[in-house]
């Protein structure tokens, strides 16, 4: 009996370390884990958070929910600030304005430009700049925009290309909104 004992003794621990190792590496947590990007789960995320893209053209109204957005063409800038090197580069300025059409205040926080990419050339690169000039007004302070207001917003951004070279700009409206627009190095 008591070699039978000790053998109940070494089993029913073993069986019971196993049931704990399958329920944790089967089981595991609902989310993804820090840093997962590759997972099931992970995956659906991203694209449930993804904003969603829309192609626009640049003059015409654009409707997001109760605004309307106008976002000029690019036009060619004389850079007059002598701390900013635009030799070999081609900066351009966006013009964008938001008209808040709705009944509550809009708040312009996710309002924003980014960085312009080169279509045809992975090695020419572009930056945004906020030079000192002029002729460039500083973004507003205030980014609520009352319901019947408007608020423009200069962008500057360089690019190391050629001109005519296809450029893409994504504007973020809001964390859900994305509008893609293309245009050529002016």
């Amino acid at each position: 009996m008591s070699s039978r004992l000790k053998k109940w003794h070494f089993v029913a621990p073993s069986v019971l370390l196993s049931v704990i190792a399958v329920a944790y590496f089967t089981a595991g947590p609902r989310v993804p884990m820090d840093n997962d990007q590759t997972s099931e789960l992970a995956i659906k995320e991203q694209e449930s958070e993804k904003a969603k893209e829309s192609a626009a053209e640049f003059g015409e109204e654009i409707t997001v929910g109760d605004v309307v957005i106008t976002i000029s063409e690019p036009a060619p800038l004389k850079i007059t600030d002598s701390s900013i090197d635009s030799t070999g580069k081609f900066p351009n300025v966006v013009i964008a304005t938001i008209k808040n059409q709705g009944s509550a205040v809009f708040e312009a926080f996710s309002f924003s430009l980014g960085t312009p990419i080169i279509d045809n050339n992975p090695d020419a690169f572009c930056e945004q700049l906020f030079p000192m000039q002029d002729d460039v007004p500083a973004q507003p302070d205030n980014l609520e925009i009352e319901a019947g207001g408007e608020r423009t917003f200069h962008w500057v951004y360089m690019c190391e290309a050629k001109k005519g070279d296809p450029v893409s700009l994504n504007i973020t409206v809001t964390d859900t909104k994305l509008l893609a627009l293309k245009t050529a190095i002016k």
